[in-house]
């Protein structure tokens, strides 16, 4: 718990960094691009899902001491890490560590003996589609938001600031907001030029 809410206070710590001008339209920017992946995000964890789940079917059809990913977590979590470049096929590792290792009588080749050609043509469709083509992807996604940002970050800064300003409202009392400013006082006009 503890750990949680130290990190939860860190991120707090970006919130007032809104408040500067070199620093605003960076958050801005952090909130675009997460926006931004939304469906990104969705179709790389449908993919993950796939290989993860086209993995551990395989997996669980070797002899009991072949068995390279046991559980849904352990495939989905190898199918990732695959992704970030982790390209590691010991059997023991991809078992979950040295803890596990036992003397077996076949050799260990890794992704067992069951259909292991169909394993590493999906280990390379994996890296092909989701590191090579989905991570550029993102990367294309993440540079349109960074360059649609940047181009207004004045505006984005401020905007930021006025952000700030309009949710720390309920800091001042009503007395004092309305003696500031009058209801019907200005009258404000926007027009496009």
């Amino acid at each position: 718990m503890q750990a949680t809410i130290s990190l939860l206070l860190w991120l707090k710590f970006l919130y007032f960094l809104r408040i500067f001008k070199s620093t605003g339209y960076l958050i801005k920017i952090i909130i675009a691009v997460c926006f931004d992946m939304r469906y990104f995000l969705f179709i790389l964890f449908l993919t993950i899902m796939a290989f993860g789940d086209s993995m551990r079917a395989v997996s669980t059809s070797n002899h009991a001491h072949n068995v390279f990913i046991g559980s849904w977590w352990q495939s989905f979590t190898y199918v990732y890490r695959m992704i970030l470049g982790d390209f590691n096929t010991s059997q023991t590792y991809l078992e979950g560590g040295p803890h596990t290792q036992e003397v077996y009588s076949e050799p260990n080749t890794g992704f067992g003996t069951t259909a292991s050609w169909y394993v590493w043509t999906l280990f390379y469709l994996c890296t092909v589609l989701n590191m090579i083509i989905m991570l550029n992807l993102l990367i294309a996604i993440i540079s349109e938001s960074f360059a649609r940002i940047n181009q207004k970050k004045d505006q984005a800064s401020y905007q930021e600031k006025c952000d700030i300003i309009a949710e720390n409202t309920y800091l001042i009392p009503q007395d004092r907001r309305v003696d500031f400013c009058t209801p019907d006082r200005y009258l404000l006009i926007a027009s496009d030029i």
